[in-house]
């Protein structure tokens, strides 16, 4: 596993989870759309010239994170008042959100329905390869990095077989093949070695080490602080 991606603070220790897809959210732009945007941070997309154009992904810890990093604080922050901070920030950012989605951000990309905003850099990767036009912008506070992780239940009926599925999804040629058919990146480094350098040297998938240094990991909140957000969540949608 890609060391950067061990000893979340969610499992420390690695006792409980291993990484089998990760991958960073970030700005998606379509240049034919927005010729002259010039987005280099979270920020931009605050400007009165997005009015009724950004996609934000239907997922309060994505969207909240970004709010934190223009405030310049973390996105695992569990200060209240700093929640609230990012809510009211996002209030400000109303005017410019077209949609919220999550499951479709290729397609809406594609067809033109949003011509910025929030991606998942695998989804970006599938629609770039049909559209050249859509750019991946790695913000200046530093992109979101989220891992897909499997784990057993505790009281799960059949761990052996449990281990065996992790062990299967775990050699380096299923790991591969994974990843070559979702366009998610794989934290497997003999996985990795084995996809097409096409894949492997694409910075949207696979960001550079600068890009990694300033990237943020999620990690848990607490419990309070989620519930929290969830209710400044549900607030702000009901404003749009």
């Amino acid at each position: 596993i890609m060391p950067f991606l061990t000893h979340p603070a969610f499992d420390p220790h690695d006792q409980y989870s291993i990484p089998y897809f990760w991958g960073t959210t970030l700005i998606a732009i379509n240049t034919q759309l927005l010729p002259h945007a010039h987005v280099r941070r979270w920020r931009d997309l605050w400007s009165p010239r997005f009015k009724q154009k950004l996609l934000l992904l239907d997922e309060p810890r994505e969207v909240f994170a970004m709010a934190l990093l223009t405030l310049g604080y973390p996105i695992n922050d569990n200060n209240p008042e700093h929640i609230k901070a990012a809510f009211l920030q996002l209030i400000k950012l109303i005017p410019n959100i077209k949609l919220f989605n999550e499951m479709q951000i290729k397609s809406i990309y594609l067809n033109n329905d949003a011509a910025i905003g929030m991606a998942l850099n695998g989804d970006l990767f599938q629609a770039w390869q049909y559209n050249p036009h859509l750019q991946a912008v790695y913000p200046a506070e530093g992109a979101i990095v989220w891992t897909d992780c499997m784990v057993i239940p505790k009281h799960a009926p059949h761990p052996d077989n449990a281990y065996r599925f992790i062990n299967f999804i775990m050699q380096p040629t299923i790991a591969a093949r994974l990843s070559k058919e979702t366009g998610y990146a794989t934290p497997n480094t003999a996985a990795l070695a084995l996809l097409p350098r096409a894949i492997r040297s694409n910075p949207r998938l696979y960001p550079t080490a600068l890009q990694r240094k300033r990237a943020h990991l999620e990690s848990h909140l607490d419990p309070k602080i989620n519930q929290l957000m969830l209710r400044y969540w549900e607030r702000l949608k009901l404003m749009i």
